[in-house]
This record gives structure tokens, C-alpha cells and sequence, in this order.
């Protein structure tokens, strides 16, 4: 077997590719870390995923999407919000969007991201690069947010991910509201 087999594909953009995949993992761990005083009112269940790494991912060209549940006995709503982050460090809100400006969902209704009756040119689709995608699901009492002007079609989108965990981070520190949130890992593959 070939060196370049076991350590995947290192070209010349290496280090670029291994920092933005460790500012990543540190801005995902600041978030992820954040607990709300008490126990949280709000849980997060994934339902079906097709694109997830336990699901065994999705092929370059397949439709991604989530069907979530917010399960909560005292909470009848809250506000959902759900970040991608590539790679390369970018972090991009895909939920609230354009269609869903506010980002309320009922709990303990099951919910389809993205939705069935979206435009075709909104959907979620396996693309490049190959390799692991991640999702961060923040389930909370109000809404949380995201601080970027660069809008992707009908997504919010930052090329500075340290900005915005840090944002986000300082709304959750307040501790001031229940939260709760979730990681998922997506992979694509060829």
C-alpha cells in the first residue's frame, strides 16, 4: 500500500487544509461546550439523516438532509439553528435561512431539513471536497445570532468562523436562556 493511500491526499495546500480543519475542531468545542444553567428543557433527536457518518455518508451528487426532532414537556416551541462547518473553517447558518427567517419549530414535532418543498437549487447536495462536513444543531429558548452580512443564496455565510463562534459562544455564556445543542458529522464520498 502506498504512503499517499494511508495519509489521503496531501498536496501543496496541506497546511492550509490542516489549520483551517484544526480552527475547526476548536471553534465546534467552544460551542459544544457551553451548558445552560440547570438542565436543559430542550433535547435534540436526529430521526434520519441521509449523509451522516454513522448512515455511512453520501455519494459526490446525493441529497443530504436531517429529519429532526425537539423534544421538550414544558417548552411547545423554541428557536432551531443549524451551522455547517467545512473543512476549511468557514461556518455557514443554514437554518434559519431566507424561508424560515425566524427559526421557530415546534418541539416534539418532526421536522425535514432542508424541507421537502423548497426550490430544487436550495437543496443539500453531497459536493467537494471529499471527506467530513460538520453540523452544529442549537436548540434554545430565544433566538441565537449568527452576525454575518455575506449572504449564499438564501444561507448566511462567514469565511471567519472565529468571529462567529465567538458570537455565538458570548450569547450562550449569558446563560441567561435554556439551550441545548448537538454535533453531527456528515462524509461524503466518491
Amino acid at each position: 500500500m502506498e504512503s499517499d493511500t494511508l495519509l489521503g491526499d496531501w498536496n501543496a495546500n496541506w497546511e492550509n487544509e490542516f489549520s483551517g480543519i484544526w480552527k475547526r475542531e476548536l471553534n465546534l468545542k467552544e460551542i459544544l461546550r457551553a451548558k445552560p444553567e440547570g438542565k436543559s428543557k430542550f433535547k435534540i433527536e436526529i430521526r434520519n439523516a441521509l449523509g451522516t457518518k454513522e448512515n455511512g455518508g453520501a455519494k459526490l451528487g446525493e441529497e443530504l438532509f436531517l429529519e429532526i426532532l425537539v423534544r421538550s414537556e414544558e417548552k411547545e416551541s423554541c428557536f432551531f439553528s443549524l451551522l455547517h462547518f467545512d473543512p476549511l473553517g468557514n461556518v455557514t447558518q443554514l437554518f434559519p435561512n431566507k424561508f424560515s427567517p425566524d427559526g421557530k419549530v415546534m418541539t416534539n414535532q418532526e421536522f425535514r431539513f432542508p424541507s421537502l418543498d423548497l426550490p430544487k437549487k436550495y437543496k443539500l447536495i453531497a459536493s467537494e471536497p471529499i471527506g467530513d462536513d460538520t453540523l452544529v444543531l442549537l436548540a434554545s429558548e430565544l433566538p441565537i445570532s449568527f452576525a454575518s452580512k455575506q449572504v449564499s443564496g438564501i444561507y448566511q455565510t462567514s469565511s471567519n468562523a472565529n468571529s462567529v463562534t465567538k458570537g455565538i459562544k458570548r450569547q450562550l455564556a449569558l446563560r441567561t436562556f435554556d439551550f441545548t445543542s448537538k454535533r453531527i458529522v456528515l462524509e461524503v464520498h466518491e
